[in-house]
């Protein structure tokens, strides 16, 4: 390669930066999700995730109707973790993401359960 092509192909690079984008973390987009109470009810929420400033961020559409934005949604090897303020207290999740489909765990200050979810269509 020429240094010219090179260059050229250089500068190109700098001046779009958006040309060399990571594709966005698979727990991106829509979940339908269940949660088991300890007495075996389960709770049916809406989790949303995207990407926002190179971070991610979400919330969940509480059985009430309510959106609740996630405290530090993170994803790193097939799973996602996340704290949500609920009724007054604060719940850590944590989920392995498998294709379209999450399998979990809560956590509450004195209760735990699982949890599952799967992506909605588009």
């Amino acid at each position: 390669m020429s240094k010219f092509a090179f260059l050229l192909a250089f500068a190109v690079l700098l001046i779009s930066p958006s040309v060399i984008q990571a594709a966005d973390p698979p727990i991106v987009g829509n979940w339908d999700c269940e949660f088991i109470s300890p007495d075996g009810e389960p709770i049916r929420a809406e989790l949303a995730f995207k990407m926002e400033g190179g971070k991610l961020v979400g919330h969940v559409v509480v059985p009430e109707g309510e959106n609740v934005p996630l405290i530090d949604p993170k994803y790193e090897n097939e799973q996602v973790v996340f704290q949500v303020d609920y009724q007054g207290e604060r719940y850590d999740i944590t989920a392995k993401v498998s294709g379209d489909a999450l399998e979990g765990d809560w956590r509450g200050p004195t209760d735990t359960g699982k949890m599952s979810g799967k992506r909605k269509s588009a």
